[in-house]
C-alpha cells in the first residue's frame, strides 16, 4: 500500500512538473510576440456625412429609382434591385418604405441599413 501511495505522489509530481513547464513555455512565447492593435473604421451614414459636408446624404426614391440607383444602397445588388422593381411594378408602387421587407432577400438587417437612405417622394 505504501508503494501505491509513493507511485501516486510521484505521478502527480510529474504531471505538475509538466504543467509548469507548459506554463513557462507559453509565457515565454507570449512575451516574444508583437502586440497587435486593430482599429475599426466606421462606415455609417453619419460618418460619411461628416467626412463630406458638401455632399447631400444619399436619398433614393424607391418608387422611381432604376436598378443602378437602387444598387447604390448598402446590401442591394443587381438581383435585389430587380426584385424591388418587380415588386414595385406588381403592387403599383410602395406606400410605406417598410414594404421592402416583403421583397424576397430583404430582411431586417438590410432594411435597417438602408432605411435612412430611402424615400417615397
Amino acid at each position: 500500500m505504501a508503494r501505491a501511495a509513493v507511485l501516486t505522489i510521484a505521478g502527480a509530481a510529474v504531471v505538475f512538473a509538466l504543467c509548469m513547464i507548459g506554463v513557462l513555455i507559453s509565457g515565454n512565447t507570449a512575451q516574444n510576440e508583437p502586440e497587435i492593435t486593430v482599429e475599426r473604421q466606421s462606415n455609417t451614414a453619419s460618418d460619411t456625412a461628416d467626412a463630406h459636408p458638401d455632399e447631400p446624404p444619399l436619398l433614393i426614391n424607391i418608387n422611381t429609382a432604376s436598378a443602378a440607383e437602387l444598387e447604390l444602397l448598402d446590401g442591394i445588388g443587381p438581383a435585389l434591385a430587380e426584385r424591388i422593381i418587380e415588386y414595385r411594378e406588381v403592387c403599383g408602387g410602395f406606400i410605406h418604405t417598410e414594404q421592402l421587407l416583403d421583397v424576397s432577400g430583404i430582411g431586417e438587417s438590410v432594411y435597417k441599413g438602408i432605411a435612412n437612405h430611402i424615400t417615397l417622394k
